[in-house]
């Protein structure tokens, strides 16, 4: 209900900030979650697509009924941008098959409830502005990147299904549940309604704990998270896309063994024996360039070769209040005279702008490339403190 009658529009903050590269930023911030969740290595993580029978989508019928409503109201308010949305969400609803993308972790902890504050399942599924970590070093769990699936979804719906381990008895426990962010809207009782609705029990707008209750694609047996972007907006290449964001990103945590990714039931798979290989593919190339990424994936090979190079120079430094860093650094006629810091095996950013200084001038300098970690956990959990909502640049006015 929507009893204090807020207008609320598609620009949802949290989803406009991944809508210019949406398979990149959900590969990214999926990849971090599923690496803060952690409990061995390594992690694994599988995208993949499916189709089923659009009737199998639970509330089937509310869901068409309020998107029919909400395109209605968009051609009464002349709103051209809705308009399209909510026209291309209902031929996605009418059609007879719906395409969606299962993103599934493996060797993590799930999302641990129960659905009350506190949990992760609960920041995930309710929370606003708050996040639910382990530690202050992990990524930044279910922050704002939890809204990066919404933008590759057709009608901005994604459902999340988990098995976790309950602490107090040992047992495993299912919860599924389903999101979507449509606008504020006058249903068809003529009742004034949120922008947000929710699947799952009716009482109080829980998740469903009983596995036999949801369709077959939406359970799960083994210890994790599973996250569905429901009308998966596909490109032709879509699977080299998230590949080229998963290598850009995780370099780091591949070649050390600790995160492995699958793509596309098994097309693509990503590991200490294949990355450097991806890194030279056509069609990781060719993906690379048509999302605008071709500079940032070629960055990142280089910092791979400067990780694994015989002939990179690595210096540790102790500095007061930080910690221990180590600082390496590959020099090599053609590199790109670059430096990157990388967090947690992820990369992070090349500039400290917000402190003066881009890295983008090294005049009199032999071409290099430079990878900058913190060695130990109170740098990282400070640097954590610099980053932006997308964990790609830091600036000190985060810290209060």
């Amino acid at each position: 209900n929507n009893d204090a009658g807020e207008q609320e529009g598609l620009g949802d903050a949290g989803i406009e900030t991944f809508r210019d590269s949406p398979y990149a930023s959900s590969a990214r911030e999926c990849g971090q979650n599923s690496r803060d969740a952690g409990v061995g290595h390594p992690i694994s993580l599988s995208f993949d697509l499916l189709e089923t029978d659009v009737v199998d989508i639970p509330a089937h019928e509310e869901y068409l009924t309020a998107v029919k409503i909400c395109l209605e109201q968009a051609n009464k308010k002349n709103d051209e941008k809705e308009f399209d949305f909510f026209f291309q969400a209902k031929a996605t609803l009418e059609a007879d098959r719906i395409k969606i993308l299962r993103i599934s972790d493996e060797n993590t902890t799930g999302l641990v409830g129960p659905s009350v504050e506190g949990t992760p399942f609960h920041s995930l599924l309710k929370g606003t502005g708050v996040s639910t970590e382990k530690a202050d070093t992990s990524g930044g769990s279910f922050g704002i990147g939890k809204n990066a699936v919404y933008a590759i979804s057709d009608f901005q719906t994604v459902f999340y299904s988990t098995v976790y381990t309950e602490k107090e008895t040992g047992k495993k426990k299912f919860l599924a549940q389903g999101k979507t962010k449509l606008v504020s809207h006058i249903d068809k009782d003529g009742a004034p309604r949120r922008a947000t609705g929710y699947w799952g029990d009716a009482d109080g707008f829980n998740p469903v704990s009983d596995k036999n209750t949801v369709p077959d694609w939406l359970k799960r047996d083994t210890v994790g998270t599973s996250v569905f972007s429901l009308g998966f907006n596909e490109l032709s290449n879509w699977q080299y896309r998230m590949a080229s964001s998963l290598i850009q990103n995780f370099f780091c945590a591949i070649y050390r063994g600790e995160m492995v990714f699958s793509v596309n039931d098994g097309e693509i798979e990503i590991d200490q024996a294949s990355l450097a290989m991806l890194f030279n593919e056509d069609k990781i190339l060719q993906a690379a360039a048509d999302s605008s990424q071709k500079e940032s994936l070629s960055f990142s090979q280089d910092l791979h070769e400067c990780l694994t190079s015989p002939e990179t120079n690595e210096i540790i430094s102790n500095i007061d209040g930080f910690g221990k860093v180590s600082i390496r650094v590959l020099i090599r006629e053609g590199l790109t005279k670059r430096v990157c810091i990388v967090r947690n095996g992820m990369v992070i950013t090349d500039s400290l702008e917000n402190f003066g200084d881009k890295f983008s001038h090294f005049p009199m300098y032999q071409d290099f490339i430079a990878l900058v970690e913190p060695m130990e956990d109170k740098g990282s959990a400070l640097i954590k403190k610099l980053e932006n909502p997308r964990h790609d640049g830091l600036s000190a006015q985060r810290i209060s």
